[in-house]
Parts: C-alpha cells; sequence; structure tokens
C-alpha cells in the first residue's frame, strides 16, 4: 500500500483562527494544506495556571479516563490518514494551538482539561473528507464543520467553543449519546431531523433547516438561551409544551424561542395563550413577549 504523507504550510492572519483553505494531494498521495500563524495572545497568570493545573490532576485522579492528547495538526492527520484509526472508547482531546501549551509548565492531559476556552482558535474542518471519527471528542476552542459530507459525529462530543454545522446536508441527528457545546450551536440549512439525545448548549440556530421535525425530551435538551426554528417547516404540530414554557436565561436576562415561517400560530391548541416572564416568543404571525 502507498504510503501517504501530509505537508502543511503556514501563512500568517489576524486572528486565532485555525482555517484550512483546502486539501490538495498529488499522484504520490501527498496532502497540503495551508494552516495560518497563530497570532501572540494574553497570557494567564501563573497562579492562575497552577490553580488550573491542581484542579485538571484532582480531576482526572477522581475520574480516571483514557485520554490521547492532539494538536490541531496531528489530529487532522489522523483523519486524513484512513489506515491509522482511532482508539475505541479514548478520549481524544484537541489542542486549538493554545498558548498556554508553550508555557514553561509540565505536561499534563490534566491541565489541558483545564484550558480556558478563550485562549481556543478554531479547528476548521468544513473542507476535510473526514471518513472516521474517534468514539469522543473534545475539541478546545470552536469546531467548523459548515458544508461538509459529514452523516454523523462522534458519540460523545465537547466543543469549549461554538459548534458549526451549517449546510451539513447528509447529518440528520447529533452525536449519539452527547453533545456539549459552551457557545453557539450553529446548524443553519442543516440536514438535522431531530435531536433527541443529550444537548447543552449556550444557544441553538436551526434557521433553514426544513426538514427538522422533533425535539426530545426536556431532561436531553439543556438549553439556556435562544433557541431559533425559523424555517423548520416540518416541527409544525410537533413542537414541545416544555419548550414553550422554559425558565428566563441565568443573568435574567429573557431568552427567545423563535418561530418564524414554520407554520406554527400563537393561541394554537398546543401552545398557551402567552410566554412566563422572561421568555419571549416569535410566532408565525406575531410577537409576544
Amino acid at each position: 500500500m502507498d504510503s501517504c504523507s501530509l505537508t502543511m504550510n503556514r501563512v500568517p492572519v489576524d486572528d486565532t483562527t485555525i482555517n484550512i483553505e483546502g486539501v490538495t494531494s498529488n499522484d504520490k498521495g501527498q496532502y497540503n494544506l495551508q494552516l495560518p500563524l497563530t497570532p501572540d495572545t494574553p497570557q494567564k497568570s501563573l497562579f492562575s495556571r497552577s490553580i488550573n493545573y491542581v484542579q485538571g490532576l484532582l480531576s482526572s485522579w477522581i475520574n480516571p479516563e483514557k485520554s490521547v492528547s492532539l494538536g490541531t495538526e496531528e489530529f487532522i492527520h489522523r483523519l486524513l490518514i484512513k489506515e491509522q484509526s482511532f482508539e475505541p472508547d479514548t478520549l481524544y482531546l484537541v489542542r486549538t494551538n493554545s498558548p498556554e501549551a508553550a508555557q514553561p509548565f509540565p505536561y499534563s492531559g490534566a491541565y489541558e482539561f483545564q484550558e480556558h476556552p478563550h485562549f481556543g482558535g478554531t479547528v476548521d474542518l468544513s473542507t476535510i473528507p473526514i471518513g472516521q471519527w474517534p468514539d469522543k471528542l473534545r475539541i478546545t476552542g470552536t469546531l467548523n464543520l459548515s458544508g461538509s459530507s459529514i452523516d454523523r459525529l462522534p458519540k460523545v462530543l465537547i466543543v469549549n467553543g461554538d459548534l458549526n454545522i451549517s449546510d451539513c446536508k447528509n447529518l440528520t441527528s447529533l452525536s449519539e449519546t452527547k453533545t456539549v457545546v459552551d457557545g453557539r450551536l450553529i446548524a443553519r440549512n442543516s440536514g438535522l431531523r431531530s435531536i433527541q439525545s443529550e444537548l447543552e448548549a449556550q444557544s441553538v440556530d436551526l434557521t433553514g433547516s426544513v426538514d427538522f421535525s422533533q425535539l426530545g425530551s426536556a431532561d436531553q435538551f439543556n438549553v439556556v438561551g435562544d433557541v431559533i426554528l425559523d424555517g423548520c417547516q416540518s416541527l409544525a404540530g410537533n413542537i414541545p409544551q416544555w419548550l414553550l414554557t422554559g425558565a428566563p436565561m441565568p443573568d435574567g436576562q429573557s431568552r427567545l424561542i423563535s418561530l418564524q415561517d414554520t407554520g406554527i400560530s400563537h393561541g394554537t391548541d398546543n401552545n398557551p395563550v402567552g410566554p412566563p416572564v422572561g421568555l419571549s416568543i416569535t410566532w408565525e404571525d406575531e410577537t409576544t413577549s
């Protein structure tokens, strides 16, 4: 079998995003990736890093789990090299070129778990031909899969920034077990049909996902902020009551449930006369707050 190698060229950029413009290969099976350089960002104090390090060690001792820490480039390399599969039942932690990794501090997988999302960049896999996933995956920054041909996600996916699966037409459901997004779940014009596994996110935007038709239970759907369902026309008649009677956001601000262009109008049999305090609902035909 021919060997396959990965060549990476770095170009400077003005932010912390790792933006992969494209992947090309030659007749020798060599891949060429254009990866930007990561600029300097403010560093946490030695005291703060020490506290995080100790917390990480304690967490790993209390909850031991087999894990492998990878840099962004090495993770992409594994995705491309089909012969090098991921080990089952192992959590793969992908470090998004955080400046913390360059600190003169002892290396520890437990410490990597405690990296603050502010220091993470973006892993852009929108143009990567992904043929395999690890069972468990954690990204220390944002994960961009928009426009990808993927048809599934890892069984357990943890993203410390935003997760963008917009225009992923082949992806009809989220992770089989659990999806945790510290930021926004962006799934505009996606192929999602249902969310019936455990989901935690700050907000969800499913605008234009016309085949989306079903939400799981309130226990599964833990979204503290806005839920945008505009254009989810298959959802009509399946809107759960718990979504329309939710609590305000933790900071006391009103949260928005948007149902424009869904066929779901205010005052139908399965909808309340008015939302509780702290919840704003935009219906098909009017806005109630």
